[in-house]
């Protein structure tokens, strides 16, 4: 049992072999592994494969105990037309005998010194509603958005519960709901020249994708989607591609997982070539086909600030959710750390999806 102790910590960079203590100082503070029911796949996953060869891990020690950590993940991005390197914070986490004594700012600030001398450029990250007040206060973070957020309910029930509470007008928009969307938005059969199909991997073909965004994203080419969405342990995401005439024109990515008594489907990644509003329909319609096989309640999507999709969505029955009657807070914060552009600070400039965040 580790008793409190006033500034007994020191800080220093994770060395190799410290994995064992981190994943036990996770699974003490979160009460739960890092990954779905096992850790150190995950966190080897994480960070020994991530595709970005460096880890950015500052750790607080008591003695021989890990008792703080600060983390970010380095990600190749590109920022306002150039690729350069970002980061993602997460598993950020202090003993609870040893909070209240600056422990999590200060590994932080050294962090982002070493962040900045790497040319690092940024790090950006979905803080709690515990915790992003102390990431704007203290460590020059800024929150840029609440999350744009859309649902298509499946099961109407559940749905309905979820983005209109209980009584009347749950029951209401239940049974109204399933009257219209049966009628308005049945998904749509594809047919040639397109094809979808389920795919295992992400071959060099999908690196012509990898640009998503003119203003700010991760790069989405092979090595970081095979990384992201076919070596992560313990989680089955269904990878789906769309061609036509034989040619690539995008894909989605679809992931099911439980929350609050909640069966939700999360269109985790999509990405057409050229922004296609037709091909999203069909990926967005081959989503909605497999959520309903798959037994969810509701669909999740979060879509990019610069609306490319909205035909597509309105199409196919995604109604915009404030994101409080989500089950888990969302918020999103950026941090300059090397005298970046104010324009990262700029939500329109903003490419984010569900693989961005480490939720899903």
């Amino acid at each position: 049992m580790l008793l409190k102790k006033q500034k007994s910590w020191t800080t220093r960079p994770y060395e190799d072999g410290d994995e064992e203590k981190i994943i036990k100082l996770f699974e003490d503070v979160f009460g739960k592994p890092m990954g779905i029911s096992e850790s150190q796949k995950h966190w080897n996953w994480e960070f020994k494969e991530n595709p970005v060869d460096n880890k950015y891990i500052n750790l607080a020690v008591d003695g021989d105990e890990i008792v703080g950590q600060y983390a970010v993940l380095p990600l190749r991005m590109w920022i306002n037309g150039k690729e350069k390197l970002g980061s993602l914070s997460l598993d950020t986490m202090v003993h609870p005998d040893y909070r209240g004594q600056g422990m999590f700012t200060t590994m932080a600030e050294e962090l982002y010194d070493i962040l900045a001398e790497d040319g690092v450029v940024l790090t950006y990250g979905f803080p709690n509603e515990n915790s992003i007040h102390g990431f704007t206060k203290y460590l020059d973070w800024k929150e840029i958005f609440k999350i744009p957020l859309y649902a298509r309910p499946i099961d109407f029930d559940k749905s309905a519960k979820m983005m209109f509470g209980e009584g009347v007008k749950k029951s209401l928009a239940s049974f109204f709901s399933k009257k219209i969307y049966d009628v308005r938005h049945t998904p749509k059969k594809v047919s040639s020249p397109y094809h979808i199909e389920k795919i295992r991997s992400f071959s060099p073909e999908f690196d012509e994708l990898s640009k998503v965004s003119d203003g700010i994203s991760v790069i989405r080419d092979s090595e970081y989607l095979n990384w992201r969405f076919t070596d992560k342990p313990e989680f089955d995401y269904t990878k789906i591609s769309i061609t036509k005439d034989g040619n690539l024109e995008g894909y989605a990515v679809l992931f099911v997982k439980e929350y609050s008594d909640n069966d939700i489907g999360f269109i985790v990644d999509m990405n057409t070539k050229h922004r296609n509003n037709e091909t999203a329909e069909l990926l967005l319609s081959e989503c909605v086909r497999r959520a309903d096989r798959l037994d969810c309640d509701i669909l999740s999507y979060i879509t990019p600030n610069d609306g490319r999709y909205s035909k597509a969505l309105k199409r196919y029955g995604f109604l915009k959710v404030d994101p409080e009657k989500f089950p888990q807070d969302i918020f999103f914060g950026v941090r300059s750390n090397a005298g970046e552009s104010p324009l990262i600070f700029n939500e329109e400039k903003w490419y984010i999806s569900w693989a961005d965040t480490d939720l899903v």
